[in-house]
């Protein structure tokens, strides 16, 4: 007996030291550190913006911008695309445009040299990236599908920077529905990239987004154009949606996901003479007799009564239930589902029929919602996450921080507990385990998942703590702080530059990712590297040539 409780005694002891470990803990200081550049890294720098007091650097993959902008109006309109704007003009990838900033807006974007780069305008100029485009009406200039671009009069094809206007083409005919990358469309046929699509002398016309005809020929495209088997009605050949099609003898479906077939349309079983009752879904069709997926029938569901949801094919229902494929789900029907009257898909793919709420991914149900809770689900007010039970009863999280740390009735809890002495009204998140409310900063520790702690930090100045909007960077009034590692003085502090360094390189690889900082402030320069740790050199004393 003495022997087990020296052994508990020796346990509680070696416990001690990691229980009074502080919390804040300084960085390593070093001699020798140097900037790295990953393996898988091809980068210069971070792209992004850096903000300082007083100025705001851009950097791009392999340049640095140092920018002054109007400070009170400055906002990122894009990060991106590394796009903003201020009452005096636009900032695009760190260039200064002083132009009105009227009705700016980034339509859409192009690949130059395999770099996604935005294409915007204002009510006076269009520009790619920082290249000024020669659009007339530019104020009218807007993106139909990747690359087609079009004004008030005009319909444009952008590739790799390059403009081209497509010409007689009949905007108002356009059919958006049916663009792609390569082809868009009129009243009068199709076009491949900026010229009219021709196919043994025929203009073509494009019927869905593969599929397109001549009078005498049905054509496939995938990666290139092939000619499908002559087994269509070409004159009544139409589409009923991106996937079905009929003709006056049979309906069609079109199985663009299956890569391993070589012909992807076939015939769907449903006899000719229920052609004209047919309905169809975005992935089922049905004749009212038969419902089928593709070309096979699926006899679980009833096809009289038989509906997709309208924006989610995931769902469906008919008189006898609602369903997820051929799992029917496991409410208590009362009455038929009909969706949009006492049935709807709520948040996170939630399905909500009369006062029952299912979640589709945990596999639970909640019963018996008040008419409030039912309302707040169809508004989107709330989701089926936010409720919680306490004591025994259903409650609505007010706000939702992290696992199991939650605001409800004015109060801060973990789990079912409430946190004493925690000023919910002023309560936030600043870094991912870090909180702080009027009073006190707190760690959250969830190092034991089953009992998380919020647990003050006396080392931070609750005051004047605050989250750098990037990076996982933290300061108040005496430090800057790299989650709960100090790093260096807050006074005059500005951030000059940030490189990429260790990238991991696969999945086994179990070494943290870094970036390196350098930082200046009212002891001089500083570099840093930031991730699973921190270590930091002292690069010398305030010198106005040092350069980044």
């Amino acid at each position: 007996m003495k022997k087990i409780l020296f052994y508990l005694f020796l346990c509680c002891f070696q416990l001690i030291p990691a229980q009074n470990k502080p919390l804040i803990t300084n960085a390593t200081k070093v001699d020798n550190l140097t900037i790295k550049r990953g393996f898988y890294s091809d980068c210069k720098y971070i792209e992004g913006f850096i903000f300082n007091q007083d100025y705001i650097i851009y950097q791009t993959c392999d340049s640095l911008f140092i920018l002054h902008p109007d400070m009170l109006t400055f906002r990122v309109e894009s990060y991106d695309y590394g796009m903003a704007i201020d009452k005096n003009g636009i900032y695009s990838q760190g260039v200064f445009f002083p132009i009105d900033t009227t009705n700016f807006k980034i339509v859409g974007f192009n690949i130059i040299d395999k770099k996604t780069t935005p294409i915007w305008r204002t009510n006076q100029k269009a520009f790619i990236g920082n290249k000024e485009l020669a659009i007339p009406n530019p104020e009218t200039f807007e993106c139909i599908h990747y690359p087609y671009f079009k004004n008030k009069n005009n319909l444009y094809y952008i590739t790799n920077g390059k403009v081209e206007t497509i010409t007689n083409i009949d905007l108002p005919s356009i059919r958006t529905d049916l663009v792609t990358e390569n082809y868009i469309s009129d009243k009068n046929g199709t076009f491949y990239q900026a010229q009219p699509l021709m196919y043994k002398g025929e203009r073509v016309q494009q019927l869905t987004k593969n599929i397109l005809k001549t009078s005498q020929h049905v054509l496939y495209y995938d990666k290139e154009i092939i000619e499908l088997p002559n087994y269509f009605h070409i004159p009544t050949l139409k589409a009923l949606n991106e996937s079905y099609l009929t003709d006056q003898n049979h309906a069609y479906y079109d199985d663009y996901y299956d890569y391993e077939k070589e012909i992807k349309v076939s015939k769907v079983p449903i006899p000719t003479r229920n052609l004209s009752k047919i309905k169809v879904f975005s992935h089922f069709i049905t004749d009212g007799y038969t419902v089928y997926l593709g070309t096979e029938p699926q006899p679980q569901y009833n096809a009289a009564t038989f509906a997709e949801f309208p924006q989610n094919y995931y769902f469906q229902y008919d008189k006898n239930g609602v369903y997820n494929w051929n799992k029917k789900l496991p409410f208590k029907y009362s009455q038929t589902p009909i969706y949009g009257k006492n049935l709807f898909e709520v948040k996170y793919d939630a399905i909500l029929y009369g006062n029952q709420v299912y979640d589709n991914i945990d596999e639970y149900l909640i019963n018996n919602l008040t008419p409030k809770e039912i309302q707040l689900l169809k508004d989107g007010q709330i989701s089926i996450n936010d409720f919680s039970y306490l004591k025994g009863k259903r409650i609505i999280i007010e706000k939702s921080y992290a696992y199991n740390l939650y605001q409800f009735n004015n109060q801060i809890y973990i789990d079912k507990t409430p946190q004493k002495g925690v000023d919910a009204s002023t309560f936030q998140k600043l870094w991912y385990d870090i909180y702080k409310d009027k009073n006190n900063v707190y760690y959250y520790n969830t190092t034991i998942v089953t009992t998380p702690k919020l647990i003050p930090v006396n080392e931070y100045d609750a005051a004047t703590l605050k989250a750098l909007n990037h990076h996982y960077l933290l300061t108040d009034k005496n430090y800057l702080y790299f989650g709960r590692i100090r790093l260096i003085k807050s006074n005059k502090l500005e951030i000059l530059a940030i490189y990429p360094g260790y990238r991991m390189g696969c999945s086994q690889d179990t070494e943290s990712p870094t970036d390196f900082y350098i930082f200046k402030n009212i002891d001089g320069y500083w570099l840093a590297e930031l991730g699973g740790g921190a270590k930091i050199r002292f690069l010398g004393t305030p010198d106005n040539t040092f350069k980044p």
